[in-house]
This record gives structure tokens, C-alpha cells and sequence, in this order.
């Protein structure tokens, strides 16, 4: 996974997609972006796993059971990235 702090280093969030997120267990599908420009990333597990998908942010991570709570909890803390969905 490469990790990159937005604004600090001044590289626009539209030059991400959720594939620069990747790792070799994880795949991210959404980004969203912190009030300071950091990136975070929804990812799901290639593993199976009682909590499969997690928000990866700054140097943190959430783990969450659903697709659907993991977003809700980046809605509630983050604004979507330009380029959030994987196509």
C-alpha cells in the first residue's frame, strides 16, 4: 500500500483511486478525505473474516462487519474524494 498525506505533500486527492490503496489482503473501494487532506480508504479483506471490511486512515484502522457501516462511518467523519467509487 502506499500512503500519502494530501495536502501536506500537495498532491491532489484526484490523483488517487482506490487501486493506489491496495494491498496483498485487502482491496479498497471507496476513498474519502479527512478535513486536514488525508486520504481514507474503505477496504475489504481477500480473507475470510468475521470483520472483513475496514477504514484506513492516517494511521488508524476500523473494522466493521458490513459495506454499509463502514461507509456510514466515514459519511459521518469524512467528504467523499472526487474520485471515490472503484470502477
Amino acid at each position: 500500500m502506499k500512503l500519502y498525506g494530501g495536502t501536506k505533500k500537495n498532491i491532489p486527492e484526484q490523483a488517487f483511486t482506490p487501486m493506489d490503496f491496495d494491498t496483498d489482503t485487502y482491496k479498497a473501494t471507496d476513498l474519502y478525505v479527512t478535513d486536514r487532506g488525508t486520504m481514507v480508504a474503505v477496504m475489504v479483506s481477500n480473507e475470510s473474516t468475521p470483520y472483513p471490511w475496514k477504514v484506513f486512515y492516517d494511521s488508524s484502522e476500523c473494522f466493521f462487519r458490513t459495506h454499509k457501516e463502514a461507509v456510514a462511518f466515514c459519511e459521518k467523519r469524512f467528504r467523499p474524494s472526487v474520485r471515490q467509487q472503484r470502477r
